[in-house]
């Protein structure tokens, strides 16, 4: 019994008619494959086809270049944008080291929230796990712990719309003016919390934001309240 080895058919080379043929036959080619069209040596010869593909090397050419200039202003406005955020959390950061007691602190995070970071509203609650509520410090089994459960046990800052019984339970009668928000969760020891951002614009706090700041915000909140609040971090 003999068999035959397995070949490999050569692939058939094109020729000049019948790339043509297939261009007349498909004349949006080159539109939908640009990379093509530029990388085509054309000369400038009389004629309107010369010309015409000539001119269209050009445009693509100039709205590719408009693209990499809108894309490196975005990236531009973006990089500007992270400096003045670290900038503020540096600025709040000084001030929670210079803050004398636990009242300061709140009364400058939540000062913070409302003018460097452009929330409407602005709310922190806090929980001490080990003793009675009251004061500053709400119950553990309240409103607000049984609302954000979920945000409080994973320890990661969420954006967008919250539920209606979030909205109540952290901004209370305020509730009804947010239309988007930010929290970022806090944890001092025996002391968990909640820094809360609203906004009266729907499409300011977005789920598809990154909250890699905001989570910052929440450990250096969290660093000040532990100075204050006798715990570690």
């Amino acid at each position: 019994m003999t068999t035959s080895p397995e070949t490999t058919a050569p692939m058939t080379e094109l020729d000049d008619e019948t790339v043509a043929e297939y261009l007349r036959a498909h004349p949006d080619f080159l539109r939908r494959h640009e990379d093509v069209l530029v990388a085509m040596n054309i000369p400038h010869r009389p004629g309107p086809g010369a010309v015409s593909l000539i001119e269209r090397q050009v445009a693509t050419l100039r709205e590719r270049n408009e693209r990499l200039e809108h894309k490196l202003a975005e990236l531009m406005r973006t990089a500007r944008e992270n400096e003045r955020v670290g900038a503020r959390l540096l600025s709040l950061g000084r001030g929670l080291l210079e803050a004398e007691s636990l009242d300061g602190v709140l009364a400058l995070v939540r000062d913070t929230l409302l003018t460097e970071f452009a929330a409407d509203e602005a709310a922190i609650v806090l929980i001490d796990h080990d003793g009675p509520a009251g004061g500053h410090f709400l119950a553990a089994d309240g409103p607000v712990a049984q609302a954000f459960a979920g945000v409080l046990e994973r320890g990661a800052a969420v954006c967008g719309r919250l539920s209606d019984e979030q909205h109540a339970a952290l901004f209370g009668e305020r509730a009804d003016h947010i239309a988007s928000a930010a929290v970022a969760p806090l944890r001092a020891g025996r002391v968990s919390g909640l820094i809360g951002l609203g906004s009266h614009e729907a499409g300011h706090f977005t789920p598809d934001m990154g909250t890699l700041f905001l989570e910052q915000l929440g450990e250096l909140v969290s660093a000040g309240l532990a100075r204050h609040t006798q715990c570690p971090v």
